[in-house]
């Protein structure tokens, strides 16, 4: 199947490539074809327009956002609506829709966020971790009878 998808004009198929090296791939694409969630959202991030070939996945946001598409391709039939599936974003309207659209995993700046949250002390007691001490020998539940 990949190959044969390969030997069409203007598609590239990839080996897991490492994380540095993979993050330029979407970049400098028109639309992305993947089984990956992770690439779901870094394509999503970009602008960029997916084809999950999946029957489900676990980041709905994007379908739901109409930046990934899910097809599966376990045959020829679905191999075909697997690439049908990647013209139809690649169109200029539709890339131009999609690269409009906020990324719908959030913005990219949840680290700050999350440290200026960390930071603010009148939060501090919300994250003690008070354990309860079972050094006596109790248990915190009742085991089965």
């Amino acid at each position: 199947m990949a190959e044969r998808l390969a030997a069409l004009p203007r598609v590239t198929c990839e080996d897991p490539l490492p994380y540095d090296e993979l993050l330029g791939l979407p970049a400098r694409s028109r639309v992305v074809v993947t089984d990956s969630g992770g690439l779901q959202e870094e394509a999503s991030y970009l602008g960029v327009p997916v084809v999950v070939l999946r029957r489900s996945t676990p980041r709905w946001e994007g379908v739901e956002a109409g930046t990934a598409v899910l097809t599966g391709i376990t045959g020829n039939a679905e191999a075909a609506l697997a690439v049908a599936a990647a013209h139809r974003p690649s169109t200029p309207a539709e890339l131009a829709r999609v690269t409009a659209l906020p990324c719908p995993y959030g913005d990219g700046h949840t680290g700050p966020r999350v440290a200026a949250l960390l930071a603010d002390p009148s939060l501090t007691p919300l994250l003690a971790l008070d354990e309860p001490d079972h050094t006596d020998g109790s248990l915190p539940f009742s085991p089965a009878a």
